[in-house]
């Protein structure tokens, strides 16, 4: 579990610290000078996947929650983040949006990206029916500038957008 641990904490610390050189040798030492607490355990099944990575980090807002598992030999998938469930390959520029189940949310989104030069190469979905809520990973190219993302932000039913480099 160790090696993964150190890559997860190189992935989540790099872009935080800039002008700070993140790597392995030195990712758990700087994750503990900031005081991040690593929690690893293992379980020996689980009941929908044979092999499945949850990382959970919790933080002064709140927590988050992804979890992951490999398809066959070679094909990673991000199969939940948060209470939602939804199968995204993990490349790329992701742009992660939170919203309201209601009609027309995807059409605004995929409308605004296209006037805007944005190609979606992939969409995935996830939804939480109880509380009315969806997530959308869509694989975007280019990256999004800051202006673009408010503007996302801003549309109708949108509870959140984040841009992630994978």
């Amino acid at each position: 579990v160790s090696p993964v641990t150190t890559s997860l904490l190189k992935g989540l610390l790099s872009p935080m610290l800039e002008g700070v050189n993140v790597n392995y040798v030195n990712a758990p030492v700087i994750a503990q000078e900031r005081g991040v607490k690593v929690v690893e355990s293992k379980v020996k099944a689980h009941e929908d996947f044979s092999s499945l990575l949850t990382v959970t980090a919790i933080h002064q807002e709140g927590q988050r929650t992804i979890s992951g598992t490999i398809f066959g030999r070679s094909n990673p998938r991000i199969v939940q983040i948060d209470r939602f469930y939804l199968e995204a390959i993990p490349e790329g520029s992701l742009l992660y949006v939170h919203n309201q189940d209601q009609p027309g949310v995807i059409g605004n989104v995929g409308s605004l990206l296209g006037e805007n030069g944005i190609n979606i190469s992939r969409m995935q979905l996830g939804l939480q029916p109880d509380t009315g809520e969806a997530v959308a990973l869509y694989s975007v190219n280019p990256k999004l500038a800051p202006e673009l993302l408010q503007k996302l932000q801003n549309l109708p039913n949108i509870l959140s957008v984040k841009q992630v480099e994978l």
